[in-house]
């Protein structure tokens, strides 16, 4: 995924707010409406993916049943 210059700031309010998931050594993946965040100790690097298929696949991932249909439809 290629680097995004102009980072979104994450949404405020009610509603979907993107899909994370957390590593080893407290290392966190954010991905919401085409933009991925991977947050370290060391730091914060942001990454474009406009297809969305990272966001898409950790939705995905989810078990059955447990996320509501809706957040697995693509806007």
């Amino acid at each position: 995924m290629p680097q995004e210059p102009n980072p979104r700031s994450r949404p405020t309010g009610l509603g979907y707010r993107g899909a994370f998931l957390r590593g080893p050594g407290n290392r966190e993946w954010i991905a919401f409406k085409g933009i991925v965040s991977l947050k370290t100790a060391a730091g914060f690097e942001t990454r474009s993916d406009v297809p969305r298929e990272f966001e898409n696949a950790l939705l995905a991932s989810a078990p059955a049943g447990l996320l509501p249909p809706d957040v697995l439809r693509n806007e």
